[in-house]
């Protein structure tokens, strides 16, 4: 196993929820919203199997932390370390 998986991807895993929920309305959240819409995006045209989409911001605050957490936690279940 290695650091990411040990380390990262629990405390990724953990706190992702918390941390969108008390960072939201930052600049740095809605840029790494951005990333990882646009990394589903390439996912989905390049045909990666298990992409989840992260809900338009049109939907609620909740909606797309709930979309977004479910992406995460799926991208860590594929073993998946991207940038975004």
């Amino acid at each position: 196993m290695t650091f990411a998986t040990q380390v990262l991807f629990p405390y990724a895993r953990h706190n992702v929820r918390k941390h969108l929920t008390d960072t939201y309305d930052t600049q740095q959240t809605k840029d790494d919203i951005k990333l990882l819409r646009a990394q589903v995006e390439d996912d989905s045209i390049q045909g990666v199997d298990g992409v989840l989409p992260i809900a338009p911001d049109e939907a609620g605050k909740e909606q797309v932390i709930d979309s977004l957490v479910a992406n995460v936690e799926a991208m860590i279940d594929a073993d998946r370390k991207l940038p975004a």
